[in-house]
């Protein structure tokens, strides 16, 4: 089983995901900084990243992200030059990278988790062009559930509205006009059209950040695109990184009237 918790966009186009799973056969994993999974599988889940081409048809490389207990990560960013930064929450008290943290130990007890911030080189691999170890995590207190029982999403995906999307279009030009457009007729003589937002599965007129979710794992083909046919903005059938990026606009925009 696996779950993808947040997603952000690269300077170049590529897709970044993290989120939690308990696969020990999870793809792309063989040259990451952690190849193996840690917490042993379900019930322990460990955290994980993930890195997609721009037309999500090429998984570049993912990473484990955990120790033996339970992991998860709920959130991710992009430094300056092209560094991966998660935070999340553990139970392990021997999450990898932690040695020279400003908290390099545990303070769980066993009851609770910590929460957790790692760096990664861009390309997920075992070393970062930038820094002296592979990350850095930081393991700072905090009292929600362990993962592996209770995966939240309440931390959620703040970085959708960082200056991780500095290099999406201008919000001037993200309202696109929609192939799929569907037509309400009135019965009377004047016919009246309703362009569909994209993204907005529940048709409330807003996106949220669970409906952006659900439409990067249609994109994933993790979910059928009858949850939010919305995002299939050119009725191609797929969801692709030009669609989510309109919903994003539309996340953080409001939903435009045409």
């Amino acid at each position: 089983m696996d779950e993808i918790y947040t997603l952000t966009l690269a300077s170049n186009g590529d897709v970044l995901v993290g989120g939690w799973t308990y696969s020990e056969d999870l793809p792309g994993r063989a040259n990451g900084a952690q190849p193996n999974l840690g917490g042993g599988g379900e019930p322990t889940s460990d955290g994980f990243v993930a890195r997609l081409s721009g037309d999500l048809r090429t998984l570049l490389r993912s990473t484990y992200l955990g120790g033996s207990r339970g992991d998860s990560i709920n959130t991710l960013t992009l430094a300056s030059n092209g560094d991966v930064l998660v935070c999340g929450s553990t139970s392990s008290e021997d999450l990898p990278g932690t040695a020279n943290g400003s908290q390099p130990n545990y303070d769980g007890g066993g009851s609770s988790a910590d929460g957790f911030i790692a760096r990664l080189s861009g390309d997920l691999r075992a070393s970062s062009p930038t820094s002296t170890s592979t990350w850095t995590p930081t393991v700072t207190r905090t009292p929600t559930a362990e993962p592996s029982l209770t995966p939240t999403r309440t931390p959620t995906h703040t970085p959708t509205r960082t200056p991780t999307y500095s290099h999406t279009p201008p919000p001037t030009k993200s309202p696109i006009p929609s192939p799929t457009a569907t037509s309400v007729v009135d019965p009377s003589p004047t016919a009246t059209t309703i362009i569909a937002c994209v993204g907005d599965c529940s048709g409330d007129g807003e996106v949220t950040v669970d409906e952006l979710i659900l439409g990067v794992n249609i994109a994933l083909e993790n979910a059928s695109l009858q949850q939010c046919p919305t995002f299939d903005v050119d009725g191609s059938g797929f969801v692709e990184i030009n669609e989510l990026i309109v919903g994003v606009n539309n996340a953080l925009l409001g939903c435009q009237t045409h």
